[in-house]
């Protein structure tokens, strides 16, 4: 059950938020430029490059959907998850001129954060209105919030983190089924 819950926030992510919008990703061709893409959604880990979906091009913009906790009461549950959303922004570079391989001023890239800020809001504004994901209810508050560097992680500029938790309800299912039956 847990694994269909966080695939279900996985794909609601996906069809509301990362297919609507377009954010950098590192350009394996100029590492001084970023390359438009549509984020990706992914399940608990971050895939490496060469398991990536189907349609997914890059690993990073992303929003990674990790369960944390969960509850049953007699006749409803509820589970929490961290959306981890990472992206990537280099900032705005200056040529070195018509010959220049490399950027001749490389500009401070902590600009980053704002990319990100709009991320976050996006994803919960989605959240909200969306107000039942999954079959499952979206709990209040919804905590968010950038993960700090070198505090919580290490300082990897131009790459930015930050984070959502969120809280679902949902109905307890009274008998098993196929799907769970299976591996008993």
């Amino acid at each position: 059950m847990l694994e269909r819950q966080t695939d279900a926030v996985r794909d609601f992510l996906q069809a509301a938020v990362c297919d609507k919008i377009e954010l950098k990703a590192p350009d394996r061709e100029n590492e001084y430029r970023g390359k438009w893409v549509r984020p990706g959604a992914f399940s608990m880990y971050l895939p490496m490059i060469d398991h990536l979906p189907p349609g997914i091009e890059h690993a990073v913009p992303s929003i990674i959907v990790m369960p944390l906790t969960g509850e049953d009461e007699p006749k409803e549950g509820a589970v929490s998850m961290r959306l981890v959303l990472t992206i990537y922004e280099p900032g705005t570079r200056e040529e070195g001129g018509a010959e220049a391989q490399e950027p001749a001023y490389m500009p401070d890239t902590t600009e980053g954060w704002r990319t990100l800020s709009n991320l976050i809001d996006n994803t919960r504004r989605a959240l909200r209105n969306a107000a039942v994901v999954g079959g499952m209810e979206v709990l209040y508050p919804i905590k968010y919030g950038l993960f700090n560097p070198n505090e919580e992680t290490p300082d990897y500029r131009p790459f930015y983190m930050g984070w959502i938790e969120i809280s679902l309800r949902y109905g307890i299912q009274t008998a098993y089924d196929e799907e769970i039956r299976q591996f008993l």
